[in-house]
C-alpha cells in the first residue's frame, strides 16, 4: 500500500512540475459570440467564463451606411443650424 501511494505521489508531482516547465495555459482565449460596437470600432471579449481578454479594437469598414464586419450601422448627423 505504502508503495502505491508513493508511486501516485511521485506521479502527481512530476505532472505538476511538466505544467509548470511547459507553462501550460490557464485556457485558450475564445472570441466568438456577438461584435461589442462603439461608434467608431468593434472587438469581441473573450467567452471563457471571467477572463476580460478582448480582441484588438478595430476601425468599422462602412458599406452603404453598415460595417462590413460587425453590422454597426452608421448614423448621420444633422447639421446644427
Amino acid at each position: 500500500m505504502k508503495k502505491i501511494l508513493a508511486i501516485l505521489t511521485a506521479s502527481c508531482m512530476l505532472l505538476l512540475s511538466s505544467c509548470a516547465l511547459f507553462g501550460v495555459r490557464e485556457h485558450d482565449h475564445v472570441f466568438d459570440g456577438d461584435w461589442i460596437t462603439t461608434g467608431g470600432y468593434h472587438y469581441k471579449n473573450c467567452s471563457y467564463n471571467g477572463c476580460k481578454e478582448q480582441t484588438e479594437k478595430e476601425t468599422h469598414t462602412f458599406k452603404n451606411g453598415k460595417c462590413e464586419i460587425c453590422g454597426y450601422s452608421q448614423q448621420s448627423i444633422a447639421p446644427k443650424d
